[in-house]
């Protein structure tokens, strides 16, 4: 009987423990050749998971299953069910897939029938066995990455300009790399192209860690690495890391805003300014910031209790209220330098170090599997924000805070949607949105900015802002906007 073969792995790892596909090639033709099958052409798919109920990110898998309609096959032999899929669901739907093709699925190192009520009790019990499997050891890794993360360490690979020296934890500057990233940053601050930059690596010798030339994306993947910053990130949070930064805060954001050389604006807006930052005034849930035919909005993720409806509003009209905020924080030459000492003068006299320390015990607990993941998430969402208030502000960091505030209203049209949301991101934390009339209701600041901000609005005679303390919206640090100085907004909040 004509049969075909398929072999997968996931990881390197599993190359290490013995499941490479060279020895389960080898096992199915062993296989094939103990039980009198004819084996052609083998189906591989590398490092790709199979837990997952997409099998477009499988190539080799999609290909067979397309194979075998044409009836050139009768079997398919894989060394495990979990070689096959991870996914319960899809291993028992492809199975029938196959079965209504007139090809049986032969796992080789489990012996079964899946063509009896036996053998198909035992492929399911082996499906949802390899399922959970997957389950728990993506909950064991998480768990491990945020660990690593807590500790300042990187959970894979550190960008080009790292190394790891031997015996060493954390990474290190590489001595050739580390200066070509720098120089590489301050071209780009100075108008160079992605391609010149990409050029200038390829002319030096440099290549990827995948030992590729540099290309325009690989050079713009890189500009935008917060890594270079000295920080680690993991599951959509960021802690300070052990490495060494390579460029400074006002280098990286002149670099994100193009300010050495504006590119011409050709397509709309497609990105929502406040994605990720958007909540929702009323519940304080967070909302969804997605695009319909190319006009970003601001959407609830769950129907609205009152209406049964997933409400949504447009994201153009709240992110130019955003606009009109800030970049009416402008102060005179005067004022700046008074707004500056407020902050400095008002500076937090918590010990940081202290909450670094209850920060990492948080992280050792949860590690240890004494704290729940959501108690874990809060407390460390709580440390983060009282560490970032109690660090001593730079006064020359603090100034560049100003200008951004200054220029904001200029450099506001010539930026894409995607660097607006970048330079909004340096100043707010969270927006609440009010969805029912398409506005700005309240602003929760950055934690490090907040005093900063505040020292601004004391010296402003007028400002769309109006302070709000912890009695008066349940949220310390939150601004209310006034929202009767908004353009078509009546009311105050």
């Amino acid at each position: 009987m004509r049969a075909v073969g398929y072999a997968r792995v996931s990881s390197r790892m599993q190359v290490e423990q013995g499941d490479s596909i060279a020895s389960q090639k080898a096992s199915l033709h062993r296989y094939a050749a103990a039980e009198g099958y004819e084996l052609g052409h083998i189906y591989v798919d590398e490092a790709k998971s199979a837990y997952s109920d997409n099998i477009d990110k499988r190539p080799a898998f999609r290909q067979l299953l397309t194979d075998a309609q044409a009836g050139d096959f009768k079997a398919v032999l894989t060394d495990m069910v979990d070689r096959w899929a991870r996914d319960a669901g899809i291993a028992l739907e492809t199975e029938k897939l196959l079965r209504r093709a007139g090809v049986e699925l032969i796992p080789t190192q489990q012996p079964m029938d899946i063509s009896t009520a036996e053998g198909k009790l035992m492929f399911t019990q082996h499906s949802g066995f390899a399922e959970y499997f997957s389950a728990q050891l993506s909950k064991k890794t998480k768990r491990g990455h945020t660990y690593r993360v807590e500790l300042g360490l990187p959970h894979g690979q550190m960008p080009f300009g790292y190394h790891v020296p031997a015996a060493a934890k954390a990474p290190a500057v590489h001595p050739q790399h580390g200066p070509a990233v720098v120089h590489v940053f301050e071209r780009r601050a100075d108008g160079a192209s992605y391609q010149e930059l990409a050029d200038w690596l390829n002319e030096q010798g440099f290549a990827t860690h995948r030992g590729k030339p540099f290309r325009f994306e690989t050079v713009r993947e890189l500009l935008a690495t917060r890594t270079y910053l000295g920080v680690v990130s993991y599951d959509g949070e960021e802690h300070p890391g052990q490495h060494e930064r390579l460029v400074s805060d006002e280098l990286f954001e002149r670099v994100q805003l193009r300010v050495g050389k504006p590119a011409p604006r050709r397509y709309a807006q497609t990105v929502a300014v406040l994605g990720g930052r958007a909540r929702c005034v009323v519940c304080h849930g967070a909302l969804y910031a997605d695009s319909n035919q190319g006009r970003p909005r601001y959407r609830e993720r769950k129907p609205f209790q009152h209406d049964g409806k997933r409400r949504s509003c447009l994201a153009a009209g709240v992110d130019d209220q955003i606009a009109e905020i800030f970049g009416g924080m402008r102060l005179p030459a005067r004022d700046r330098d008074e707004a500056i000492r407020i902050a400095m003068r008002q500076q937090s006299p918590v010990d940081v170090g202290s909450l670094k320390d209850r920060k990492q015990r948080t992280a050792e607990a949860y590690a240890d599997g004494g704290l729940p993941r959501a108690a874990y998430r809060q407390r460390i969402t709580e440390l983060d924000s009282q560490i970032a208030a109690a660090i001593p502000q730079n006064e020359g960091r603090l100034t560049e805070i100003v200008d951004l505030l200054d220029s904001l209203e200029v450099l506001w049209p010539e930026l894409t949607a995607d660097e607006r949301r970048r330079a909004i991101s340096t100043l707010v934390q969270d927006a609440y949105i009010d969805i029912e009339r398409g506005e700005i209701a309240a602003i929760v600041p950055q934690p490090e900015y907040r005093l900063m901000l505040e020292g601004v609005l004391e010296t402003m005679a007028e400002s769309r802002l109006q302070l709000v303390g912890p009695d008066g919206c349940g949220v310390g640090g939150r601004w209310r906007v006034r929202t009767s100085d908004l353009p078509g907004v009546n009311r105050t909040l």
